[in-house]
């Protein structure tokens, strides 16, 4: 899986590459934050390790908490995301439903679940939810489907401040992606946090998504048959 993606992130700074060699295009990361060394095993974490590693001048990764991420990609026109999902994005700002925005197709899918301090989790269904303190990253789509089912939303500026929160038991669940929480299951201050296999609070997939910048239809047709070429070789 690991070499999978790192080949995929090869062929897509050759694509940025290909581009504009003068021309800078920033990629916005949601709900990463800059600490690689913490997750070397972390999915997420290895696709960012090989983008910045085989970094060049048409491409620049931005780390950011996610409010200020999402603002400053909203704000800059000649820019991309990830990882994200338009229905998602047009889900949580249907008032800028306007904005001509293009995606990649699907890299993987992210499976948004509420983790616990426990053994075994006690939320059977998304009705639980209801009136649970329930913490989420501040700005997160997530946010919208806590609101959506009743709970009391608790909002984090980051997933270390939610883990922390989770695991002094200060909150009763956190509201992740699956992409994101895995990192956290590694640590040993997390080893007690638990999650409901069944229960699935929404599923996306994660995709790049881009404005509709000049030559932008042509990095993302170029991404997308790569993703294609690359998941078909690995079947």
């Amino acid at each position: 899986m690991y070499k999978k993606l790192t080949l995929f992130l090869t062929l897509m700074t050759a694509s940025f590459s290909s581009y504009a060699a003068d021309t800078e295009i920033n990629l916005y990361l949601i709900s990463i934050e800059n600490e690689l060394e913490e997750g070397a095993n972390f999915k997420l974490n290895n696709i960012i390790q090989s983008i910045t590693a085989q970094h060049t001048p048409a491409f620049k990764a931005n780390f950011s908490p996610v409010k200020r991420t999402l603002r400053d990609f909203w704000h800059d026109k000649h820019s991309c995301l990830f990882p994200a999902s338009l229905s998602a994005i047009r889900e949580k700002w249907p008032e800028k439903s306007d904005t001509p925005l293009l995606e990649t197709i699907k890299i993987r899918t992210a499976i948004a679940r509420v983790y616990t301090n426990r053994k075994k989790s006690d939320f059977k269904n998304k009705q639980d939810l209801k009136n649970r303190k329930i913490g989420v990253i501040r700005g997160s789509t997530l946010e919208t489907f806590a609101n959506k089912f009743g709970a009391s939303v608790t909002k984090a500026t980051s997933e270390k401040q939610l883990f922390s929160m989770l695991a002094s038991n200060r909150i009763d669940g956190a509201l992740l992606y699956d992409t994101i929480a895995e990192k956290y299951f590694k640590m040993p201050d997390y080893q007690h946090i638990s999650f409901n296999p069944s229960l699935e609070i929404t599923r996306t997939g994660t995709r790049i998504i881009c404005h509709s910048f000049p030559g932008a239809e042509q990095i993302i047709e170029n991404l997308s048959r790569r993703i294609k070429s690359l998941a078909h070789k690995t079947s």
